[in-house]
């Protein structure tokens, strides 16, 4: 079973929404334009793609001022991804956004999402409009996330970068894994999971420098609050393969933290070929690791499934989860998946377009 646990998607009256407040000068300006989302193009791609369910989920969508439009706007997505997988159960979960720079809607977006919607995680940006996520603002929020027990996917979100980082959209390719360490390191240190350790966190693109500077976060716990050695948090943590990130980087990021720790992600529909370059480079990296098929299997969809069958269970009060689906059991054989020995999408060249 694959389960792309790191996809995005913006629906119809939410985009419309948005381009109408660009156009007002009421949200930021994107650097590309966002595509509409096409639900029958998305199914054909996993299907074309080996991917039996999909997380569904907003991009970095802003943490608005206006209180109103914050509410709306994150209602809208949420209810249009809900709609989905009622439709499709057994192609698609919702990992829901809350308009956190207002606390009190953001619990009530998320009690709503999660008890009334059935949405089963929650994408969360690494700051709002400036403000870090270990701010004590921010307290209350996390306390509800961790009764809960709610994988969040942490997502990178312009913190606003000097101009000059612009530049090759740098702030972007290195900007946003910059970002995401920046924030996962201050949550660290603050001692927000030792306040709230029952969360699981799964961090995107790999958890952005995480690897390589785990020890020079070290380096900066004299000064923090954590009980703990920085390492033994990010042990905790899972990591996504969405990025892309190279093969390399994620048999590092096994060997520290585990392999039990990597998950699959792709970042559609993002990249070349509205989500199918990046989507190769994922399975790539999964099939490098030097791994048997047990553990590859656990990173492809086992070990974020058991997340979100965690969550349906205390949704059910603590019964089983619906049955996925036969056609999430369903074994692939090499003639139909080439992918499985070299990372290629079947059917599909090897150029971006």
């Amino acid at each position: 079973m694959r389960l792309d646990v790191h996809a995005h998607e913006f629906p119809e009256r939410y985009l419309r929404e948005i381009n109408r407040l660009i156009a007002r000068g009421k949200f930021p300006r994107v650097a590309e334009p966002l595509l509409p989302w096409r639900l029958d193009q998305q199914l054909a791609h996993m299907e074309a793609t080996g991917i039996d369910v999909m997380v569904l989920a907003l991009t970095s969508a802003t943490y608005l001022a206006d209180r109103r439009l914050a509410r709306e706007l994150a209602r809208i997505a949420n209810e249009a991804f809900v709609e989905a997988a009622k439709k499709y159960p057994d192609k698609f979960r919702v990992f829901c956004f809350v308009p956190l720079g207002h606390v009190g809607d953001a619990i009530a977006e998320l009690q709503h999402c999660v008890e009334d919607l059935g949405c089963h995680g929650l994408i969360l940006g690494t700051n709002v409009r400036g403000r870090p996520l270990n701010h004590p603002e921010f307290l209350p929020f996390f306390e509800v996330v961790n009764r809960m027990r709610l994988p969040v996917l942490l997502h990178p979100m312009d913190p606003g970068w000097p101009k000059s980082y612009q530049e090759f959209r740098l702030d972007l390719w290195i900007g946003w894994p910059f970002e995401t360490t920046m924030a996962v390191a201050r949550m660290v240190l603050s001692g927000l999971f030792d306040r709230f350790p029952d969360f699981p966190l799964i961090l995107s693109h790999l958890g952005g420098h995480s690897p390589q500077v785990v020890e020079r976060i070290h380096m900066a716990s004299g000064r923090g609050r954590a009980e703990k050695p920085p390492l033994e948090y990010f042990k905790r943590f899972y990591y996504d393969t969405a990025g892309p990130v190279p093969p390399e980087a994620v048999r590092c990021a096994a060997a520290m933290f585990g392999v039990d720790r990597i998950v699959f992600g792709t970042d559609y529909p993002f990249g070349p070929g509205r989500g199918r370059v990046f989507g190769e480079k994922a399975v790539a990296c999964v099939e490098s690791l030097p791994v048997g098929p047990e553990d590859k299997a656990k990173i492809y969809g086992g070990t974020a499934w058991g997340l979100i069958e965690q969550r349906e269970r205390r949704a059910n009060h603590g019964k089983a989860p619906p049955s996925r689906g036969k056609n999430l059991h369903r074994r692939r054989q090499a003639s139909r998946y080439p992918l499985e020995g070299h990372g290629r999408f079947p059917g599909r060249k090897a150029s971006e377009k």
